[in-house]
């Protein structure tokens, strides 16, 4: 069963958060942006190591085939984490307004020692590495973490900054746990788990701190967001089945489908119905029709050009403010359920393709979980249904 539950938390974590930081990247402010930009580069380095370690576990003997494709991935993420650090080192600048240049210089200079460390031939790159470089690579990372540590910890009561401290804390903690003791006892690298989970809650707070507000544009955005996830599922679905010279059928097939279709057009149909139904109906509650056209001076009605009705109904049909507080448990579910599902799609389409028939885990595990993802896209679906329902009765019947 680890081969299964891995694999899902490991793709499920590369989605949301890479997810996560589209869609912070989306936000208008600078600050927002490069937090975005630093959760993507999280997602997509970790995921040079993470993707061969589940290609490791979905395949029968698995961890000897990609032990060269695991350890050129983690080349990868180590410089990828390196660079997400002095991203982060400048978010908590900006949010402390600490603008010492001591310490900026000390970040980039352990960054600059890491990276040296990490490129050096006797890291034995390709192979089970060396223990001994694996330590010393991670001295000057850590020294970077224990400066974050402190300096977070000093302006916890800064907006953006409450419980980051504690985070970036235990990911180191539980990381030189695996990086210590690992190699001798492998039981220890379970505690990559909660060093993933300490990620993903750094970047929710992120996603907190810079999206406070639900409206109409977070699930616009959000359709934006699984559009890039369903291209780049496509993308995956092709050129993985190209390189295992695959021709049946497999579920990859249908991620790209299940986010651009059901992610991106529904979720862009919703925010078109609630801009529509909230503008038309709060301007017809006055009266029983809408004015289309311009009195003269005579007091007759004049038709006014069609273009001009479009922009004047889309001018009223997207006024700001609009409070959607109430949609976001429904939206919640429907996101969750979509991303499980999709979750369980991947791992399904991996599994087929790797596994060539060996069974490594009982099967009906893996289609309860994909079912409980229906069941929460079902719940999301009908819920959000209901709720553009409400939002856009007709005016003609709210007057009766």
């Amino acid at each position: 069963m680890m081969h299964l539950m891995e694999s899902c938390f490991d793709l499920a974590y590369l989605g949301l958060v890479i997810g996560l930081g589209l869609r912070i990247l989306l936000e208008k402010s600078k600050p927002a942006k490069s937090f975005g930009l630093m959760a993507i580069i999280l997602g997509v380095g970790d995921a040079f190591h993470l993707l061969p370690r589940v290609l490791s576990q979905l395949t029968p003997d698995g961890f000897a085939k990609y032990e060269a494709a695991r350890s050129w991935g983690l080349l990868v993420t180590s410089i990828t984490m390196t660079i997400f650090y002095i991203l982060f080192y400048y978010y908590y600048r900006g949010r402390s307004q600490d603008r010492s240049e001591g310490k900026r210089k000390l970040i980039y200079l352990l960054a600059a020692l890491r990276l040296i460390l990490l490129v050096l031939p006797q890291n034995a790159w390709g192979t089970e590495g060396v223990y001994g470089m694996s330590l010393l690579r991670n001295v000057p990372f850590t020294l970077m973490g224990i400066l974050l540590i402190v300096w977070t910890y000093q302006h916890r009561d800064k907006a953006g900054l409450e419980h980051v401290c504690w985070l970036i804390a235990a990911s180191f903690l539980f990381y030189l746990i695996v990086v210590v003791g690992a190699p001798f006892v492998p039981a220890l690298g379970a505690f990559m788990i909660p060093k993933t989970l300490a990620y993903i809650f750094l970047v929710v707070s992120g996603y907190r701190y810079f999206i406070q507000d639900f409206g109409p544009e977070n699930i616009l955005k959000a359709a934006n967001v699984f559009l890039w996830l369903g291209l780049v599922g496509g993308v995956f679905y092709r050129e993985f089945t190209k390189y295992f010279a695959w021709t049946d059928r497999t579920s990859l097939r249908v991620v790209h489908v299940h986010l651009i279709a059901l992610g991106c057009l529904f979720l862009s149909l919703l925010y078109l119905l609630v801009r529509l139904g909230r503008g038309q109906g709060k301007q017809g509650q006055a009266g029983s029709f809408t004015q289309v056209g311009n009195l003269n001076q005579t007091g007759s009605l004049t038709q006014e050009n069609p273009l001009t009705q479009a922009e004047n109904l889309v001018t009223q049909s997207t006024r700001p403010n609009l409070d959607l507080s109430a949609w976001k448990k429904p939206f919640f579910y429907f996101v969750t359920g979509l991303s499980w599902t999709v979750t369980a799609f991947m791992v399904r389409g991996i599994y087929t393709i790797c596994a060539q028939g060996v069974a490594l885990f009982p099967d009906g595990a893996l289609s309860g979980l994909a079912g409980v993802g229906h069941v929460l896209l079902g719940i999301g679906l009908v819920w959000l249904s209901l709720k553009a329902l409400k939002e856009n009765l007709p005016v003609e019947a709210e007057g009766r």
